[in-house]
């Protein structure tokens, strides 16, 4: 499929879903009005991160009926869709908690841990228990391990896949029951874990650089190790060492690097209105390009190009209005939810209608109908969790 034509589509859908958050708040009564007030734009942006990872693994699903493999296809775009929103959803966690960090070099350790406990673990766990539930569905409700490997498979998913994605009761691929999104969130975790003990790394800009660069020296350290190593033996621990460095000098990095040159460039130009309509199109120009050009890697070029466009968002730019937008603010609240679920919902679905037609038989122009109109389900489900395992818990974050 062409690169403008795939663009197109993104697009669209993306359009599509904004269509039925607008219609949620305008008929069905969903509020935007919690939504952070600093960086409103950056909570916009979430939104509609969460979505073009929905439309990424919507390729993927295909892919997976059509030739037993979990990916885009090969297509640029689509892969970006997938790549590309996980570098700017690790830019805003990395913006965020070093911002913090700014303002409260010493962050009190226990509230910091209960303060990511509440906020993550009660939507998370409640994807999982139904995760666990279509395991079984699969599987036939019959013990296929031995129950000690049951427990540990159950264990290694409630503690946010940290030890890996395993396999659970010997269903092959369980990761794709959701996915595979929790990859992200192992990430978060191990940065969320370092996040008190550098504070001291957020007083400036050169400490700051300093930091960024023992991420990549530890990185560079954990692969010569591992190198080291009899390479048919699994090292999880060592593989995950290596996963989050290379992103804390990436992916997190760019949005630390955004964070600690914000001071500087507000002093700079105190005058400039970034929500002009002129750094929009910069702006939006800069995340398409990315789209169209850049190889989907989680690596330099594409942070170092991303960043532009971040930055101007958290210095006020919001894309003509359509990122502070009711419906995209509405979308940037349930994003977590829409992240976790998307791909419940996704195969779901395509696991009852291939009993009934062999997805792989489904023409593409069916197929991306299909998808669009899964686009609502995904957002109403979203909704209903966040109000129940989110919402609640909000509050509590003291």
């Amino acid at each position: 499929m062409q690169l403008g034509i795939c663009l197109a589509l993104v697009l669209s859908l993306l359009a599509l879903c904004w269509v039925y958050a607008w219609a949620g708040v305008r008929w069905a009564g969903a509020s935007a009005n919690d939504a952070p007030r600093h960086h409103v734009a950056v909570d916009g942006l979430r939104g509609m991160l969460a979505l073009s990872v929905f439309v990424h693994h919507a390729v993927c699903t295909r892919q997976w009926y059509v030739t037993g493999t979990w990916n885009a296809g090969g297509d640029r775009v689509f892969e970006q869709a997938g790549t590309a929103a996980v570098v700017l959803f690790l830019f805003i966690t990395g913006f965020l908690f070093w911002g913090k960090l700014q303002r409260q070099p010493r962050l009190p350790l226990v509230a910091h841990v209960k303060s990511r406990v509440l906020r993550l673990a009660p939507a998370y766990l409640a994807a999982i228990a139904v995760m666990m539930l279509v395991v079984g569905l699969h599987t036939g409700w019959r013990l296929l391990v031995s129950p000690g490997r049951l427990l540990n498979g159950i264990f290694n998913w409630v503690v946010f896949a940290l030890p890996g994605q395993s396999d659970v009761n010997g269903l092959k691929d369980t990761s794709q029951i959701l996915a595979g999104v929790v990859w992200t969130l192992r990430l978060e975790w191990v940065f969320y874990a370092l996040v008190p003990f550098l504070g001291w790394f957020a007083g400036g800009l050169w400490r700051t650089t300093l930091l960024l660069g023992l991420f990549f020296a530890a990185e560079q350290l954990l692969k010569f190790v591992a190198n080291g190593l009899p390479a048919e033996e699994p090292h999880r621990l060592l593989d995950l060492g290596i996963e989050a460095a290379h992103h804390l000098a990436r992916t997190f990095a760019g949005g630390i690097a955004v964070a600690a040159l914000l001071p500087w460039a507000r002093i700079r130009w105190p005058k400039v209105d970034f929500s002009a309509a002129g750094f929009s199109t910069l702006s939006v120009g800069l995340v398409l390009g990315v789209f169209l050009c850049l190889p989907p890697e989680h690596n330099f070029p594409e942070v170092l190009v991303l960043m532009l466009p971040f930055g101007l968002i958290v210095l006020g730019n919001d894309w003509f209005g359509f990122l502070t937008s009711r419906p995209t603010l509405l979308l940037g609240r349930i994003s977590y939810s829409i992240y976790l679920l998307h791909g419940l919902v996704l195969h779901l679905f395509f696991f009852a209608l291939n009993r009934v037609v062999p997805v792989a038989s489904i023409p593409t122009p069916a197929y991306w109908a299909i998808i669009a109109a899964l686009g609502a389900v995904v957002i109403a489900v979203a909704a209903r969790w966040y109000r129940c395992f989110e919402a609640p818990f909000v509050s509590r974050r003291a």
